[in-house]
């Protein structure tokens, strides 16, 4: 499937045959998805889950200006694994700075209340193996993003541990 800005697929393993099914995510548009957003819990969540997909698909798109606009201005993102806090502008110039052109993959999306987690595959266009998982936890507040925690991993599955793993038979390899 060919990638095209502002476009964040959304992965399920839903389908009987266990293949992925594919989502396309966009961002709420006019009257009608500011008027769910004042409708009940139900679609408060519906809300806060669109933002955080227009949040990941900016980051894929590298506007990160534009997902910096979805933080609050006196956010600070955490990043546990490094030991970094960063404010808005921290953030939106780190991710600007950062080499390559990656694109993101949201693999899964739970949404309760004003918390939104998501576990999100970043690769790099060039080579898709080449990948990272964002484990991030939001939390939205009147349509922004007030505090974002996220816990960053390398995928690498021929690590050491993952490949003794495999051939002890304790691990299979995921999908």
């Amino acid at each position: 499937m060919a990638e095209r800005p502002g476009v964040i697929r959304l992965a399920r393993r839903e389908d009987a045959r266990r293949r992925p099914i594919v989502l396309r995510a966009a961002p709420p548009r006019g009257r009608r998805a500011v008027r769910r957003r004042q409708h009940g819990p139900a679609s408060g969540e519906t809300a806060n889950r669109a933002l955080v997909l227009t949040f990941w698909a900016h980051v894929g798109a590298r506007r990160f200006a534009e997902a910096g606009a979805l933080l609050a201005d006196a956010i600070e993102v955490a990043w546990p694994a490094s030991g970094e806090v960063l404010t808005r502008e921290q953030f939106v110039r780190a991710n600007a700075e950062y080499p390559g052109d990656w694109a993101t993959l949201v693999e899964r999306l739970v949404a309760r209340g004003d918390e939104v987690v998501s576990a999100t595959r970043v690769y790099a266009r060039q080579d898709p193996a080449q990948a990272f998982y964002a484990v991030s936890f939001f939390t939205v507040e009147d349509g922004r993003i007030t505090a974002l925690t996220e816990y960053w991993a390398d995928v690498d599955r021929d690590a050491a541990p993952a490949v003794a793993r495999r051939r002890s038979g304790l691990s299979g390899p995921l999908g």
